[in-house]
């Protein structure tokens, strides 16, 4: 069994623009911070052999405001043209590229898995159950979560 830990929002790193408003630039926060009052899971199971189905996709979390913008119709043209596909919810807002991984082999094994070359968040990818549903894994992923209590 795997504890995912639960991420909270980081204060801002904000300074003032050239505008006098104050900007918020910290990629790294914005990101941690998507996953804001995310509960705290037990992920038990693990991947099979010569599954794959997490690596052959990237997500990318992008800013809301984008969904208020008078050319999202347009840009969704745009994104479904090339095979992206905009995923939102009330929580938050990304995009899934299906493109995979340059480390997955043809029997769909890790090629870096072990080594230093092998990223962190491939080990702790699915960190929350609701991943699942949004990378469109139902069918294929074997975890298996535990809510904790509080």
């Amino acid at each position: 069994m795997v504890r995912v830990r639960r991420f909270s929002r980081l204060g801002p790193s904000t300074h003032p623009s050239s505008e006098g408003d104050v900007v918020n630039d910290d990629p790294i926060q914005w990101l941690e911070g998507a996953f804001a009052g995310a509960k705290t899971y037990t992920r038990g199971g693990g991947c099979r052999s010569g599954c794959g189905a997490c690596c052959e996709f990237v997500i990318l979390p992008i800013d809301r405001r984008v969904l208020q913008s008078e050319r999202l119709d347009d840009w969704e043209k745009w994104l479904n043209l090339h095979g992206i596909e905009l995923q939102t919810t009330p929580e938050k807002c990304e995009v899934r590229i299906p493109i995979p991984c340059g480390a997955l082999q043809a029997d769909k094994s890790c090629g870096v898995h072990g080594t230093d070359e092998r990223p962190d968040m491939c080990d702790e990818f699915p960190m929350t159950p609701m991943q699942i549903p949004n990378a469109g894994l139902e069918e294929r992923c074997s975890y298996t979560w535990e809510e904790e209590d509080e």
